[in-house]
């Protein structure tokens, strides 16, 4: 038919409206012709048309039954609309009319991979790249699967061959950025970042990704921008927007008052257009009953946040409390288990959407919830702003703020958060929270110690007969002016040496260039890369002395570090992260080691360096001062966090 091969060439030559005119003009001619229906189909679906394209597609199929391509788009329809099985099904008959069609058998994959068939995706699209071997989609989504197996040489082997058939596939380079970024090579995964959005200047995720990056290796500056252009692409990219708070809290020179603009920010363009979802409590005003407490976080996990909140949960007081977990934790372990093994009723709300979270914590009639993720990776921030329970709580991941006026309190205590101004702080320093602070008489922490732990060594300057100073923090926290300051302590006390934990990278050379500025060679200064917990601890047993980073201090890695006998010396800041060195000393009876300036932070650490019977002394006995402190009574802390929460209950209940 002239009409039809008319219009088949306007398509392929992208004049779609043409084409669907012809296409039409036949089917009112003959309406039964199935590739005419075919072919409106695909032009509809093309312009997000799918209900309509379906129904063409449909009608084609059901004059001629036999054509695989019919079926292979009645899938690529049925998937846009969501409908997943469907689609599934009619690749498969597109398959049996055609079993080596490479396309269907990628679908196939696609759609096997969003049914959780891993085995069978993968299968599938290895059997696409036989009967086609070029074929770069196929060779991308090859490397997903393997991704998704934790096979990540093999996944960026499939990635490279996607970009080595397309090199300007910025898919590809996005993927095999993260496919190098899980194997810590970050300048790698910086190029490949680059590269996608070179290609493709509106790619979101990539920027996103970028900023990632840089912040891990310490490069808070261009990280920055990253997080911006994200936003700018996409306003409604709550991660990119989560992320660029969370690293202010990192950036030397920022005020917990411009943290706090960020966080109102978000809280405008993220919460607040859910405010119609929030509905009145139902729970029973009463002060002395049972309270339901309901903890919600992505990191139930082998994590900071698991192992800080092991200790609360297991000394809970559960005839007063019932205490539930609501684990949104994509790869559960043996942490898991031992948190779920204290909690009364454990939910995983991992493939819930926010509204469907929130409404799992209002059947449950949760009292107080607590969010411990803050603005952290994978925060669940948008349940808070449903305001499930009637009162919330931000606590744990770290010592912050939300900008959420729906999260009621967040907890803190005296050292963290002083309730009057000292110093240099400022009174904007100690209010810029949109929660209400609740203190603890004490410790934000408590700290279980590693079991087993490695047996302490002595000091190692008393047999090399020179200092080593030490952060294993991460790199991130190691802002420019802690260089500055690390340069000149070791530049103050001969021969001495440095380790500093660092992902491998050229992002060091600018600490190296610091340092030879202050005339500190690269032999004085070791980095240490990626390592398993025991080797972690192990590593403190090469050091003298452990110096806290600077503005975001240390938290547990500062407790790991004092539990492995070294003096910890740390700067008291103008944010509550900055102040965590300063809590954790204070609440171990060594306020002398917490500095108020950068000069007075030089002289604490020299004057320890230059006594090594002192420090044979601290290795011998901090572990001990530790364990008699209020930073490691466990009871004791789980008693003021729950006489907190009869605070917050009591006020809900008057209210």
């Amino acid at each position: 038919m002239p009409e039809l091969a008319a219009a088949d060439r306007l398509y392929r030559a992208g004049k779609f409206a043409e084409a669907e005119a012809i296409y039409r003009q036949i089917l009112e001619q003959n309406p039964d012709h199935p590739d005419a229906n075919h072919l409106l189909g695909i032009i509809a679906y093309q312009h997000g048309r799918l209900e309509m394209a379906l129904g063409l597609i449909q009608r084609a199929i059901s004059i001629n039954n036999s054509v695989a391509e019919y079926h292979r788009n009645l899938g690529l329809v049925l998937a846009g609309l969501g409908r997943i099985n469907e689609a599934a099904a009619a690749y498969e008959q597109a398959l049996r009319r055609k079993p080596n069609y490479p396309k269907a058998l990628h679908n196939l994959a696609t759609v096997q991979r969003m049914q959780g068939r891993i085995d069978d995706a993968t299968a599938n699209c290895q059997k696409a790249i036989q009967c086609q071997p070029v074929y770069p989609e196929a060779w991308n989504s090859l490397g997903a699967l393997l991704f998704a197996k934790g096979n990540l040489d093999q996944s960026s082997f499939a990635y490279r061959k996607a970009i080595e058939q397309n090199p300007n596939y910025p898919q590809a380079f996005f993927n095999l950025g993260i496919a190098l970024q899980q194997q810590d090579r970050m300048d790698d995964a910086v190029q490949c970042y680059r590269r996608a959005v070179e290609l493709r200047p509106n790619y979101p995720e990539a920027w996103t990704n970028l900023g990632v990056v840089l912040k891990l290796t310490g490069q808070l500056g261009e990280a920055i921008p990253c997080y911006q252009r994200a936003m700018e692409l996409q306003p409604a990219n709550t991660i990119a927007h989560s992320n660029y708070i969370y690293l202010l809290e990192f950036h030397a020179g920022e005020t917990q008052q411009s943290i706090f603009e960020q966080q109102k920010q978000y809280a405008k363009q993220h919460a607040e257009p859910l405010r119609s979802l929030i509905r009145p409590p139902t729970n029973e005003r009463v002060p002395d009953g049972r309270l339901r407490i309901g903890y919600l976080s992505p990191d139930l996990r082998n994590h900071v946040v698991g192992t800080n909140l092991l200790p609360l949960l297991r000394e809970h007081n559960h005839e007063q409390f019932e205490i539930f977990c609501y684990a949104s934790v994509e790869q559960p372990d043996s942490m898991t288990q031992r948190l779920r093994s204290f909690a009364d009723t454990w939910r995983d709300i991992s493939a819930q959407s926010d509204q469907e979270a929130a409404e799992t914590v209002r059947q449950d009639k949760i009292d107080i919830l607590l969010d411990l993720t803050l603005h952290m990776g994978n925060n669940r921030l948008l349940v808070f702003a449903r305001k499930p329970a009637p009162v919330q709580v931000s606590y744990l991941g770290y010592c912050g703020g939300t900008g959420l006026d729906t999260i009621d309190y967040r907890i803190s205590d005296p050292h963290m958060d002083p309730a009057a101004i000292e110093g240099e702080l400022t009174p904007s320093d100690l209010s810029c929270y949109s929660e209400k602070t609740i203190r603890l008489p004490n410790s934000y922490w408590c700290y279980q110690p590693p079991d087993p732990s490695p047996p302490r060594s002595d000091p190692p300057c008393l047999k090399a007969g020179f200092v080593t100073f030490g952060c294993l923090n991460n790199y991130a926290k190691v802002s420019g002016p802690a260089q500055e300051l690390w340069a000149r302590i070791l530049a103050a006390v001969p021969r001495s040496r440095i380790l500093i934990h660092s992902l491998p990278g050229n992002h060091v050379n600018q600490l190296i260039e610091r340092f030879d500025r202050a005339g500190i060679g690269l032999d004085r200064i070791e980095f240490i890369a990626r390592q398993n917990f025991r080797e972690y601890l192990r590593c403190y047993n090469r050091m003298d002395i452990a110096l806290d980073p600077f503005p975001y201090g240390g938290g547990i890695t500062s407790c790991d570090s004092l539990w492995m006998g070294l003096p910890l010396v740390t700067l008291s800041g103008h944010t509550a992260v900055g102040r965590g060195g300063r809590s954790i000393l204070y609440n171990i009876g060594r306020p002398e080691w917490v500095a108020r300036s950068h000069d007075e932070y030089l002289k604490i650490a020299v004057d320890l360096a230059a006594d090594p019977n002192r420090l044979r002394d601290f290795r011998n006995n901090l572990r001990e001062q530790m364990l008699t402190s209020p930073l490691m009574d466990a009871k004791a802390f789980a008693r003021d966090v729950e006489n907190a929460y009869h605070q917050m209950w009591e006020s809900w209940c008057k209210s």
